[in-house]
């Protein structure tokens, strides 16, 4: 009777270390595909992105078009406070930032664009200014 407790102990024994070795594992494959995932992805809210992205179009699409370049400055300036820290990725925030340079800089405020553009870059490097902005101001300011 005493061999078969001590089998059942060195049993429970094996079947505990196996257990750890699987929760670690699972534990460092969990850990990776949170690094893996871009900066703010975790902690983004999808509804207020989606809120962000719309003022954004209408700023561009309609104020934009209709030269109402102080109406889209404060539309995206709007949506860049939506934001906030944390509720939209990197992504979408730098492209609120470059929108608004680019309306900035078409509004005449050539520092604030370009300060925007640089707060865009910091937060994704590969960002680039959307074609249909290119304009002879924004070719003078130095930013394409």
């Amino acid at each position: 009777m005493l061999a078969r407790a001590g089998g059942s102990d060195v049993q429970r024994n094996v079947l505990t270390a196996v257990a750890r070795r699987r929760l670690s594992w699972i534990v460092f494959v969990v850990v990776a595909i949170v690094a893996a995932m871009p900066t703010g992805a975790l902690a983004a809210d999808p509804k207020v992105e989606k809120e962000a992205q719309a003022l954004e179009k209408k700023a561009i699409e309609e104020d934009s078009l209709n030269v109402n370049y102080a109406g889209a400055i404060k539309k995206l300036q709007s949506a860049i406070s939506k934001c906030g820290a944390d509720k939209c990725t990197s992504g979408v925030k730098a492209a609120l930032l470059r929108d608004l340079g680019a309306m900035q800089i078409l509004n005449g405020n050539v520092d604030e664009g370009k300060a925007s553009f640089g707060q865009a870059i910091s937060m994704d490097a590969t960002i680039e200014l959307d074609p249909s902005y290119k304009s002879p101001s924004s070719k003078a300011s130095g930013t394409t």
